[in-house]
C-alpha cells in the first residue's frame, strides 16, 4: 500500500460508464474528476481495480518508478508506448505523438511486412515503427527500470450456458440491451480532462426547439437500425454508390423514416475515394487493406461539418457471430482451425504467395499471433475458434482502430454503445449454435431485437458495408495509379515489382476474378502508407 499512496495518473483518454458505482465503492462524490477516481481506485485495490471499470479508455498510472499502462477490454481507445535506453517511458494515444518528441528515431520494421500481407492489417502489440509498441486490450503493462511485465486483467473466456434455451438466452440479451442502450442515451463525449487529447472540448448540438440533436451511422443492418431507433437519433448517415448492388442507402433511408430522423446519403465516387487513400493511411498511422476505411474517412468528413460526435454500431458482429462462417460450421468436431493455420476472417496471402512477391521473405510467424485465441478455445468447435481469432485480433487491430483514429482526425467522437462489459459477458455465455447457422448470423441478437424492430429488419441478411473497390480498380484512373505504385521506388524496396504488375495485369484480363483485388489493394495501400510515413 505504501507505494500506491504515491500513485498519480499522468494519462487518461476515454470514458467511464460506471463512474457512479465506482465512486460509491471508493466513497467519493459522483462529480469527482476521472483522474482522481482512477488514482483512488488504484491506491485502494491495485491492479484488481481495472477489471471493475466498465468503459472505453487508455490509462497510464505512475507509481514511483513504475508505469502502469492499461486499455479497456475491447481496445476502443488507443495507447502506445516506447521504452528508451535509459529506462524512460514515453506514452501517447498516437504513434505520431511519440515520434514528435524526437526521442525515438523513425525506423521501419520490415520483419513485420509478412504479417501485414497475411492478415491485411498489422495485428498484435508491435507496430511498423521500431521501438514503438501498442498496449493490448484487457492487459496491464507494468514498466520499471526498462523492463516490461505484461499480464491480463480480463480474459474473454467462452463459457456457453447450455442449460438455458435459445429463447431464454434471447430474453436475457434483450434485457441487457435495453439497459445498455438506455445508459447510452446521454451522448458520451471526449473526456475534457483527457491529457494530450487532440479533441477540443465539445459543445452540444442544439436544434431550433432547444432539443439536443444526435447523429448516427446507419446501414441496412440490424445493429445500426436498433441503435438509431432506441437512441432516437436526429440525423442518420449512410454511404451511397452509383452501383445499386453495393448501396444500402434505400433500405437505410426507409429505416431512418421509421426512426423519425433526417437521412443523409454520403455519395462516394471512385475519384473521391482514390483521392483520400493517402489521407486515410496517414490518419490510421498503420496501413490497412480494409476497403471500408476510406469510406469511413469520407463519411466522417461529412458528418463533422455538422456534428462533433456520432453513434456507431461496432461490436455486435464480433460478439454475436455476425460473419458468415459457412465452411467453418461444416467442419467436423475434433478438428481444429489451427491444423490448417487459420488466422481469422481476413487471412489474405499464403506463405508461398508471399515468397513469390517479397524480396526478403520470412519475418514473424503469423501463428504466434493466434496462440492466445487457440489456447482460450482449446477443445471448442471451430466456429468458436474463428470467433475468438476475430475478437482478439481483427476487431481491435483493424475495425476499432479505424473508427477511433479516423474519428479523431475529423475532430469527431465516435460513440460505440455496444462496446459494454455487460454485453460482452452475455455474449460469452451464449452457445455458438444459438448465434449462427448456415442460414442466419446473430440469431440470438436478432431474436432479442424483434421486440423493437419489424421482422423484415431484424432478420434481414447482412450486407457487410460493401465497397465497389473490386470494380473500381479496373478503371483507367485506378489502373494508372496502381501501376505507378507497383513500379515505384518504394515497391522496389520490398517487392518484386514485376510480380506485382503481373498479378494486377492478370486481374484486369480476367473479369471473373473476384479474389485477387484484395491482394492488389492491400499492397497498394501499404505502398501509399509507406510513402507518406517514411518518404514525405
Amino acid at each position: 500500500m505504501k507505494m500506491r499512496e504515491n500513485a498519480r495518473v499522468p494519462g487518461f483518454w476515454g470514458t467511464i460508464k460506471n463512474k457512479e458505482e465506482l465512486a460509491a465503492r471508493l466513497q467519493l462524490d459522483n462529480d469527482t474528476k476521472n483522474k482522481e477516481l482512477l488514482k483512488k481506485g488504484y491506491q485502494c485495490l491495485g491492479n484488481d481495480f481495472f477489471e471493475k471499470i466498465n468503459g472505453l479508455f487508455g490509462l497510464v498510472i505512475k507509481d514511483r518508478d513504475k508505469y502502469v499502462l492499461v486499455r479497456d477490454r475491447f481496445g476502443a481507445r488507443s495507447l502506445y508506448y516506447a521504452v528508451l535506453p535509459d529506462g524512460q517511458v514515453l506514452f501517447a494515444e498516437s504513434i505520431g505523438d511519440i515520434l514528435k518528441t524526437g526521442q525515438v528515431k523513425k525506423a521501419f520494421r520490415e520483419d513485420l511486412l509478412g504479417l501485414y500481407l497475411s492478415f491485411s492489417y498489422l495485428p498484435g502489440n508491435e507496430t511498423f515503427f521500431k521501438g514503438i509498441y501498442k498496449v493490448m486490450p484487457g492487459y496491464i503493462y507494468e514498466i520499471e527500470n526498462g523492463r516490461v511485465k505484461k499480464s491480463r486483467y480480463f480474459t474473454p473466456h467462452m463459457r456457453p450456458d447450455e442449460n438455458l434455451t435459445f429463447a431464454e438466452h434471447a430474453n436475457r440479451l434483450q434485457a441487457v440491451l435495453e439497459e445498455v442502450l438506455a445508459d447510452s442515451c446521454g451522448i458520451e463525449r471526449a473526456d475534457p480532462e483527457a491529457e494530450g487529447s487532440r479533441l477540443s472540448k465539445l459543445t452540444d448540438n442544439i436544434g431550433q426547439g432547444g432539443e439536443k440533436r444526435t447523429a448516427s451511422l446507419l446501414s441496412s443492418g440490424v445493429d445500426s437500425s436498433l441503435m438509431g431507433l432506441k437512441l432516437k437519433v436526429s440525423d442518420t448517415y449512410t454511404a451511397d454508390y452509383e452501383n445499386e448492388n453495393f448501396s444500402e442507402a434505400a433500405l437505410a433511408e426507409s429505416m431512418s423514416r421509421t426512426i423519425g430522423a433526417v437521412h443523409h446519403r454520403c455519395v462516394i465516387g471512385p475519384e473521391s475515394y482514390l483521392a483520400c487513400v493517402g489521407e486515410t493511411m496517414a490518419e490510421l498511422e498503420q496501413p490497412t487493406g480494409d476497403a471500408s476505411a476510406e469510406v469511413l474517412y469520407l463519411m466522417g468528413q461529412m458528418i463533422a461539418r455538422d456534428y462533433d460526435s456520432c453513434f456507431s454500431g461496432e461490436g455486435i458482429d464480433e460478439l454475436f457471430y455476425g460473419y458468415y462462417y459457412g465452411d467453418v460450421i461444416e467442419m467436423p468436431e475434433g478438428r481444429s482451425l489451427k491444423d490448417i493455420e487459420c488466422i481469422g476472417t481476413t487471412q489474405l496471402m499464403s506463405e508461398d504467395e508471399k515468397r513469390e512477391i517479397l524480396l526478403t521473405p520470412g519475418g514473424r510467424d503469423k501463428m504466434e499471433l493466434c496462440e492466445e485465441a487457440y489456447a482460450l478455445t482449446a477443445g471448442m468447435k471451430p466456429i468458436c475458434q474463428m470467433a475468438m481469432l476475430d475478437l482478439l485480433l481483427w476487431f481491435e487491430g483493424n475495425i476499432l482502430r479505424n473508427v477511433d483514429r479516423i474519428g479523431r482526425g475529423h475532430g469527431l467522437t465516435m460513440v460505440t454503445p455496444y462496446l459494454d462489459n455487460r454485453l460482452l459477458e452475455v455474449a460469452l455465455s451464449i452457445p455458438a449454435q444459438y448465434s449462427v447457422d448456415q442460414k442466419l448470423t446473430k440469431r440470438a441478437f436478432r431474436q432479442a431485437d424483434s421486440a423493437w424492430l419489424d421482422k423484415d429488419v431484424a432478420m434481414r441478411a447482412k450486407k457487410g458495408f460493401p465497397v465497389p473497390i473490386r470494380l473500381w480498380i479496373r478503371r483507367p484512373d485506378f489502373e494508372a495509379e496502381i501501376k505507378r505504385a507497383f513500379a515505384s521506388e518504394t515497391a522496389g524496396r520490398f517487392f518484386r515489382s514485376e510480380k506485382l504488375l503481373a498479378i494486377y495485369e492478370a486481374y484486369l484480363k480476367d473479369e471473373n476474378d473476384s479474389w485477387h483485388w484484395r491482394q492488389i489493394w492491400n499492397i497498394y495501400c501499404f505502398i501509399i502508407w509507406y510513402e507518406g510515413a517514411f518518404l514525405n
